[in-house]
């Protein structure tokens, strides 16, 4: 029996994209999923609204695919479980361990950032402070921390040091500096210079190297969902953007120098 022309159009065209890529025959949209909170400059939840560093270079990145990215905060662990569960599709700011390689897709094209911690001080008194890389150095001056935040593994266990960590966040770490009740402190040099930039501080204050070793960020996608492919092509866009002037671009914007990055 004959079918209408319209029926033959539309099986041939469902025929059509039943061979066509996923990302040619509609925008694929990914859920990502983050952390709620304030990590400046790379995340910020303002609002309904997210933006930074690695927002906006995933963005980048998603344009050059042609795929739609919806993101979403969610407390850390909630975050961490949907990626292992494939209840989305990646997942930004998270550090490369055995334990979550085994959920979790790791490509190192897919580096978003890399953490630098390092001590600052106030210009006028950094002259004071003698420091080359060995903690012992530091230990006739009170350093100031957040709260419950970890560093890295030789500050954290050094119980010799005189650590003030009543700061709640790094707005109040700077207010203590500034204001003289700690001798220096110690935090992620692009949050901190972000923040400082913020209060009208960053000419006030200087770091002191060397930093502590870089702690490697990644945008991760979900081995449950099988996105080996596209963390692949993620990977390949995401360093031509950083190739691109408009890498360039996203750093000025959030007031963040390349070697600190």
């Amino acid at each position: 029996m004959c079918k209408p022309p319209s029926f033959c159009l539309s099986l041939l065209l469902c025929c059509v994209a039943l061979l066509l890529p996923c990302g040619m025959c509609s925008a694929q949209q990914l859920l990502v999923v983050h952390a709620d909170g304030f990590f400046p400059p790379n995340e910020m939840v303002e609002g309904e609204k997210v933006r930074g560093v690695h927002i906006d270079l995933i963005q980048a990145a998603a344009d050059k695919l042609g795929v739609s990215v919806a993101f979403r905060s969610y407390p850390w662990k909630r975050a961490m479980i949907m990626l292992q569960r494939g209840e989305a599709d990646a997942i930004t700011y998270m550090g490369k361990t055995p334990e979550r390689e085994q959920f979790g897709i790791f490509v190192e094209g897919n580096l978003l950032s890399r953490t630098h911690n390092g001590f600052f001080a106030l210009k006028e008194q950094a002259s004071k402070i003698t420091y080359a890389g060995d903690l012992p150095t530091l230990r006739d001056h009170t350093i100031g921390a957040i709260r419950g935040r970890a560093y890295y593994a030789e500050f954290d266990q050094a119980k010799f040091l005189q650590k003030d960590d009543g700061a709640v966040d790094e707005e109040a770490l700077l207010k203590k500096l500034v204001t003289g009740r700690i001798d220096l402190a110690i935090g992620s040099v692009s949050r901190m210079r972000y923040v400082a930039q913020n209060l009208n501080v960053a000419d006030k204050i200087v770091f002191l190297q060397p930093y502590a070793p870089p702690i490697n960020n990644y945008f991760v996608f979900s081995k449950a969902k099988n996105h080996e492919q596209l963390a692949n092509r993620f990977a390949v866009a995401m360093e031509s953007v950083k190739r691109s002037g408009a890498y360039q671009d996203i750093l000025k914007r959030y007031h963040v120098k390349v070697e600190d990055f």
